[in-house]
């Protein structure tokens, strides 16, 4: 009587596809991981964002809303003039005569600044993911130098 069985190249075979099997879930298991991450961290940065804005240790007014991409804004701790950009993806403070800047905000789809009075400026941000979030900043009343 003979038995039926695997021979040596079917088990090889079926091994070999159950470790690329294998390696492909785990590979998607860690790309779902991150994207759900980055999505999580997008909320936490906006908060960052707005946060620094409205420190009261740094003190900003609002000089002028340039376009809708730039906004200058008026440091009254360093007596300084900051210009608020959007451009390249992601959203940053640079000082405005020279010197460097600070990225704020990155995965920046498109971002609107809008005046809507002497102290206050709305910005809306749309991110890569497709998430939007708004904002009315009420800067700090500065006698501008």
């Amino acid at each position: 009587m003979r038995q039926s069985a695997f021979t040596l190249a079917e088990s090889i075979m079926a091994l070999l596809i159950s470790m690329v099997t294998v390696l492909a879930l785990g590979q998607t298991v860690k790309i779902v991981d991150q994207v759900n991450q980055r999505a999580l961290d997008m909320p936490t940065d906006w908060y960052l964002f707005v946060t620094e804005l409205e420190l009261s240790d740094r003190h900003f007014s609002l000089y002028r809303c340039q376009d809708e991409q730039h906004a200058v804004l008026y440091g009254a701790a360093t007596k300084k003039y900051y210009e608020l950009t959007a451009e390249n993806g992601r959203i940053f403070l640079r000082l405005q005569h020279g010197g460097g800047y600070l990225p704020m905000l990155y995965q920046v789809q498109t971002a609107t600044f809008k005046q809507l009075g002497r102290q206050r400026l709305e910005i809306e941000v749309k991110r890569s993911n497709g998430s939007v979030s708004y904002t009315h900043l009420r800067a700090h009343e500065t006698t501008l130098h």
